[in-house]
């Protein structure tokens, strides 16, 4: 039983997904010449962090394991691929989800 809520205390659901791949997705399309894994997560977690504000009574948590995940992801796609994510919102977020 403590294993099932462990893993539901760290596993994001589908809303937490999209905002994580949302904020990837804006990250890839304002650093077009970001590759490196650390360098991604670096910024992804900056933006996720400072897109809510201070005052703010909830905080939403940042997914770490989930985030190098997404970002391996958008690393093994083709060139062509990065491209396409890079210039279209929909399509990384369609890349993103395969």
């Amino acid at each position: 039983m403590l294993a099932l809520v462990y893993l539901w205390i760290i596993t994001p659901n589908q809303d937490q997904k999209a905002v994580h791949q949302a904020t990837l997705c804006n990250v890839i399309r304002q650093h077009k010449t970001i590759f490196a894994a650390d360098e991604l997560f670096e910024l992804v977690e900056f933006t996720y962090g400072n897109s809510t504000p201070s005052y703010a009574y909830h905080k939403p948590k940042f997914y770490q394991k989930y985030t190098h995940n997404i970002i391996a992801r958008y690393l093994t796609l083709k060139p062509a691929q990065q491209a396409q994510a890079q210039a279209d919102y929909q399509r990384c977020r369609a890349l993103l989800n395969q």
